[in-house]
């Protein structure tokens, strides 16, 4: 007869084995599941986070750390390959550039002579940011990530509005310039030049 505790560590061991074996059909729930209640999901850590106590939070970073120095240990070969790998890509760029140096700076050149009104507006923001008559915030005045801001001229790109900027991450900059039709307009530039 098994006592209490041998037909539990038992049971553990069956629900390991079972979960070795079907490792990618738990991965595939897992994500439908995360697609599905994304929002709840998400909403759910934002409170967790904001209710931790600073032991918690304690508690909760050295967990972390330790399941990063376990990944790192366990993956460290992939990790390296991949390292090695960007390493080359850079090699590989740095050489694309020293064969093709005077192709590429002539297309850079053309690039900035069709849209100079745009690379003027860049400037004048860069120049208005440098001498503090325009503050660059550390958060997308749309999602509220902090991650790196551009500036969006909403606008226009003429002389007037060259300083009326909204700052947005990356990804909200990118959906506000193709709901605008700017995305649509340059590439129906490239088009027209292509033929």
């Amino acid at each position: 007869m098994l006592t209490e505790e041998e037909r539990r560590e038992r049971e553990r061991a069956r629900k390991r084995l079972w979960r070795a074996k079907n490792r990618e059909h738990l991965r595939e729930c897992g994500r439908r599941d995360y697609q599905k209640n994304r929002e709840k999901m998400l909403e759910r850590g934002k409170r967790y986070r904001l209710n931790l106590t600073p032991e918690q939070k304690e508690r909760k970073k050295e967990r972390d750390r330790n399941w990063q120095r376990k990944f790192y240990i366990e993956n460290r070969k992939a990790i390296l390959e991949k390292k090695r790998g960007r390493k080359q890509s850079k090699e590989y760029a740095r050489e694309y550039w020293l064969k093709n140096r005077e192709r590429l700076l002539k297309k850079k050149k053309e690039h900035r002579h069709n849209h100079l009104e745009q690379y003027q507006a860049q400037d004048a923001v860069k120049s208005a940011v440098a001498s503090g008559k325009l503050k660059r915030p550390d958060r997308c005045g749309k999602c509220g990530r902090k991650s790196r801001i551009e500036a969006h001229h909403y606008k226009g790109y003429d002389r007037k509005y060259w300083l009326n900027v909204r700052w947005l991450c990356r990804s909200c900059h990118r959906i506000e310039d193709a709901m605008n039709g700017y995305l649509i307009i340059q590439i129906m530039n490239v088009l027209s030049v292509k033929s």
